[in-house]
């Protein structure tokens, strides 16, 4: 590990667990209406992205860069059903019904971030290679929360650079890469879809309205 993986690449060296509580609920095509909402709490474990003493390579179990311990994902489809008057005649059926609604939407646990590097001269001796910095005990990891939309990212830090300390000169360390609260700004994705068909010729010809929200 001292030298980057050189001779090394791609070697198929380490493992992964992965670990879930997972729950789903469906609801199908009742009153126009179509909804899935999937729900996993879960933990990610690997031994081969650094955490632990680096010549040991069993002491890397630790942290995996992909764990999301909370992720929610829910997607509706809503077809409008003719009510009242729109189904008096062929035109107000027509123009008023069958209009679709749509979401696909996901919300997670923000990205782990990585200890930040030791300034302790590792990378004199060994290019490109460095330890990470120690926790400080009863620190603050950040100086605002990164979700609460209160600060502006141009102007402003909110990382607490009084919560970590340098290892050692010297010293490879055995400094844990990643902390479960330690991560970045929670990113939704979401996307909306509103549209209507509307048929010329039976299935085979029609126009299509379509409007689409993606964040």
């Amino acid at each position: 590990p001292q030298y980057n993986g050189i001779g090394t690449l791609w070697a198929p060296l380490g493992a992964s667990w992965y670990n879930a509580l997972q729950a789903k609920v469906v609801k199908r095509y009742s009153r126009g209406l179509t909804f899935t909402a999937s729900y996993a709490f879960s933990k990610t474990l690997d031994n081969y992205e650094g955490n632990g003493y680096v010549f040991n390579r069993q002491d890397f179990k630790g942290l995996s860069v992909q764990d999301r311990p909370h992720l929610l994902s829910v997607s509706f489809n809503y077809t409008m059903p003719a009510y009242g008057f729109t189904k008096k005649n062929a035109l107000t059926r027509a123009l008023l019904s069958r209009w679709t609604l749509g979401s696909v939407s996901q919300f997670s646990s923000g990205a782990l971030l990585a200890a930040p590097s030791s300034n302790n001269g590792i990378g004199t001796y060994l290019p490109g290679s460095s330890s990470r910095q120690f926790r400080v005990p009863g620190q603050e990891l950040y100086l605002k929360d990164p979700n609460c939309r209160c600060f502006d990212p141009t102007t402003e830090t909110i990382l607490n650079p009084a919560a970590w300390r340098d290892q050692a000169q010297g010293v490879f360390g055995s400094g844990t890469v990643y902390y479960s609260d330690f991560r970045g700004k929670r990113r939704p994705v979401e996307s909306f879809n509103f549209g209507k068909r509307f048929p010329i010729r039976g299935e085979r010809v029609g126009l299509s309205l379509r409007a689409e929200v993606f964040n």
